[in-house]
């Protein structure tokens, strides 16, 4: 399988990746690491890699660093992308910009695809998605709705974390207010306070507990490799 990433914010794209191939380390702690970038990209070490994994060999993790600057490695890896993604050994795509044509081909096998930096359509920046929605599905405990913009935040390339801290924030402005008489008190914006007031009525206190140690605890274990953060956190859209 293979995750892409790429756009203007280098210095996210790549902390990210950073990031991404320490969980997967830590969760295949056998498994080899190897970095490959334009200029010391070979054909060969890419076939190499999509090569059946042996018996008694370790699982190899491929970091694909800008090889696009060289347009032969490009055409290869995109000629190659099925493959890529059916293979056993885990491949990331770190690129900047991407044409239209190439993220296209790309983004439909990819396992997952984030990008960094103001996308752009036609020379003008693409409407963002806006992930205050999901918090408002959330504390309308409108699960439908929830889970429908869950899935189109990820089409639109918003990462699992920034998703995740905005349903924690919703539940943490609905606890301040339950335990607070007014919104200076509770330390929150009014307009904020009023909404999550409203919201109180659709949950027990109890439930409220409960979604809040869950959202907690669906991070802290995806840090620690029990699950794969992006499946758990669809999951717990369904079950609010």
């Amino acid at each position: 399988m293979f995750y892409l990433l790429y756009g203007t914010d280098k210095e996210k794209s790549r902390a990210k990746l950073r990031a991404l191939v320490d969980a997967m380390l830590a969760k295949k702690k056998d498994a080899s690491l190897t970095r490959v970038d334009a200029e010391h990209f070979e054909p060969s070490f890419l076939e190499g890699a999509l090569g059946t994994q042996g018996l008694f060999e370790s699982r190899q993790i491929v970091m694909l660093d800008h090889v696009f600057e060289d347009s032969d490695a490009k055409e290869l890896v995109i000629e190659r992308r099925r493959e890529l993604a059916e293979s056993e050994n885990i491949f990331f795509i770190l690129e900047g910009e991407l044409d239209k044509a190439t993220l296209t081909k790309l983004e439909k096998h990819a396992e997952r695809t984030e990008v960094f930096g103001e996308r752009m359509v036609k020379g003008k920046k693409e409407e963002r998605f806006n992930t205050f929605a999901l918090a408002d599905a959330l504390g309308n405990r409108d699960r439908k709705k929830l889970w429908t913009l869950f899935v189109k935040g990820k089409r639109a390339n918003i990462s699992v974390e920034e998703m995740h801290g905005v349903l924690f924030w919703q539940v943490k402005s609905m606890l301040l207010a339950r335990s607070a008489g007014s919104a200076s008190a509770a330390g929150l914006n009014p307009f904020v306070y009023k909404k999550a007031q409203s919201f109180l009525t659709k949950y027990s206190s109890e439930e409220l507990d409960n979604v809040a140690h869950t959202l907690v605890a669906l991070s802290h274990d995806a840090r620690r490799g029990k699950h794969d953060f992006d499946t758990a956190l669809e999951h717990f859209t369904l079950t609010i």
